[in-house]
């Protein structure tokens, strides 16, 4: 599509297309919990008016913000989650982590909550342990390589959780409650 249409405005209208397209997901998951279209709806177009989500879309006029990519796919594997479609979940919440690392954390949650709350306990570990990899071997071995800088202020951010990698990961395993109530 850019290269057909090579402007600024271009990319603009991509992000905030793939920004929208998080109320299918949010109306397929309301409806499914709620048992109601008109609810489903109601969620859908809150989705939408919700003032981070807006900000994210004016945000994108300084540069598209690519955790505003991921928040549809975090919806639909929430959504697969829900209808029991573990499978999906996991494709979605790989797209998601595709888009930055950052996102992988996230993943291991859902992953955390399919091994806790779910009968798909196996393709919960899965996530969990696939997300949790995902992130030490992009932000400790793939991103050092592609920028000589330090990336260790990622760790920083979860500093609470645990001292490290190594601390974070145990806390993860350890006291599971904790890290969702962080």
């Amino acid at each position: 599509v850019f290269w057909l249409f090579p402007y600024h405005e271009t990319i603009l209208v991509i992000h905030a297309l793939a920004l929208c397209m998080g109320a299918l997901p949010a109306f397929l998951l309301a409806r499914n919990v709620l048992k109601s279209p008109y609810l489903g709806l109601g969620f859908a177009v809150a989705y939408l008016l919700y003032t981070p989500v807006l900000f994210l879309e004016c945000r994108a006029s300084y540069g598209p913000s690519e955790e505003a990519q991921a928040v549809p796919m975090l919806l639909a594997a929430c959504y697969c989650l829900t209808t029991s479609r573990p499978g999906l979940c996991i494709v979605w919440a790989a797209c998601a982590m595709a888009v930055k690392e950052n996102m992988s954390p996230t993943a291991a949650m859902i992953g955390l909550w399919m091994i806790i709350f779910t009968p798909h306990k196996k393709c919960g570990a899965g996530l969990f342990g696939g997300a949790l990899v995902y992130f030490i071997v992009g932000t400790k071995l793939i991103l050092p390589m592609l920028d000589d800088r330090s990336y260790g202020f990622v760790v920083s951010y979860f500093s609470d959780i645990g001292d490290g990698y190594g601390g974070i990961l145990w806390r993860v395993i350890t006291d599971p409650i904790y890290v969702i109530r962080y």
